[in-house]
């Protein structure tokens, strides 16, 4: 499979609504879309990978891609269809004590 950035309407319009609608999900960390094409018979389709901090499967990124596809965005047939990958963010500060000063981004949620 191959993953790349899409300009089809439905993404875009997917990329706008998520810069309306996460702030309401705190514990979504990160999300970008992506057209995946699969190699061995061309199927394309829209994923959303969402990375959160909570347990999966994430309550957080169901809610979201609910409100996305049923609030936001409207799927005629035409459309590719859209998937989601979720998978947990672990924030580094958690598993490790830095040593020596802080460097770029030391603090920063």
């Amino acid at each position: 499979m191959t993953l790349d950035r899409s300009t089809d309407p439905v993404a875009v319009a997917l990329g706008d609504a998520l810069v309306r609608r996460v702030r309401e999900f705190p514990a979504v960390r990160s999300v970008w879309a992506a057209q995946v094409r699969w190699r061995a018979g061309g199927e394309e389709r829209l994923v959303l990978h969402v990375a959160v901090d909570e347990d999966l499967p994430s309550a957080s990124a169901g809610r979201l891609m609910q409100i996305l596809l049923g609030e936001e965005v409207k799927l005629g047939r035409r459309h590719p269809e859209v998937g989601m990958l979720r998978t947990q963010h672990r924030h580094p500060r958690r598993h490790h004590r830095p040593t020596g000063p802080p460097g770029p981004g030391h603090g920063v949620p």
